[in-house]
């Protein structure tokens, strides 16, 4: 096992989260570079989190969580 160990509630704290709840969006982000999950193409990734809202202040903030995210890998 590789075990990686990330701050993702530190991260959503960081990126202007106060509630915290962009941290599994941002957990999100760091499994999408790790194997076998960075075989799924980014833009199924990115349309996976646009449908969990229309709303374009939630798409806003899930999409600054998960490209955040991947930076920590």
């Amino acid at each position: 096992f590789k075990i990686i160990e990330i701050d993702v509630l530190g991260k959503a704290l960081e990126i202007g989260d106060l509630s915290g709840r962009s941290a599994n969006v941002v957990m999100i982000g760091a499994l999408s570079k790790t194997p076998p999950f960075a075989a799924i193409p980014i833009e199924i990734w990115l349309q996976s989190l646009k449908n969990v809202s229309p709303n374009p202040a939630v798409w806003a903030a899930n999409y600054k969580a998960f490209t955040v995210g991947r930076t920590l890998i």
